[in-house]
């Protein structure tokens, strides 16, 4: 390219009216990108002690299916 005379530039020349607001380079903050990044953490560690919670009181629930007693049979919970 040259611009400057016959001077060749070693960047080309940046533009002045752009047409389509696409066209600009997007600003991606490291810091917000960490923050996303704890945040997807915190999201994932909390569906997965959901699950994981799930999962016991099934287990639970099959274990003590039917011929045990209920939490009202006991004197202690009434």
């Amino acid at each position: 390219m040259t611009g400057n005379g016959g001077v060749e530039c070693p960047y080309p020349r940046p533009r002045i009216h752009q047409t389509h607001p696409q066209d600009t380079p997007h600003f991606h903050s490291t810091v917000s990108e960490r923050k996303l990044r704890r945040f997807n953490c915190f999201i994932f560690v909390f569906r997965l002690a959901a699950f994981c919670f799930s999962l016991s009181i099934a287990v639970f629930k099959i274990a003590t299916k039917s011929g045990s007693p209920r939490w009202y049979h006991f004197g202690a919970f009434r």
